[in-house]
């Protein structure tokens, strides 16, 4: 993760721009601005069954999304191989099936209104 917020860094895009979600939103003039934060298992590991099946589903779309996180950031601004892509792309994911990390995702979700005119 740490080299992933480096390479967007580089670039100038943050790999986690929701601190400017706001300030942008009332810049462009909406109103009633919310925000709410969930934090999802990644994985098997909880013992709810309900949350057990939420960090399964969350789990599968992270690994299915993870090269299109990774590949363009770790080649193209780390400089690193398409081999060493994969590489790191596997230890992630096998950790990802892990259950002993107990790993989570944060997603924060922004609603507004735009006014009338």
């Amino acid at each position: 993760m740490r080299d992933l917020v480096h390479a967007h860094s580089q670039i100038g895009r943050p790999l986690d721009p929701v601190s400017s979600f706001r300030v942008c939103a009332e810049e462009a003039g909406f109103t009633e601005i919310s925000e709410r934060m969930f934090e999802f298992p990644l994985g098997k590991w909880p013992e709810d069954q309900h949350d057990k099946e939420i960090g399964d589903l969350m789990a599968s779309s992270f690994k299915k999304g993870l090269h299109g996180l990774t590949a363009k950031a770790f080649r193209d601004i780390l400089g690193r191989s398409k081999e060493e892509v994969e590489v790191f792309n596997a230890f992630v994911r096998r950790e990802l099936d892990n259950n002993s990390n107990m790993a989570t995702l944060r997603v924060v979700v922004f609603t507004a209104q735009k006014p009338e005119h």
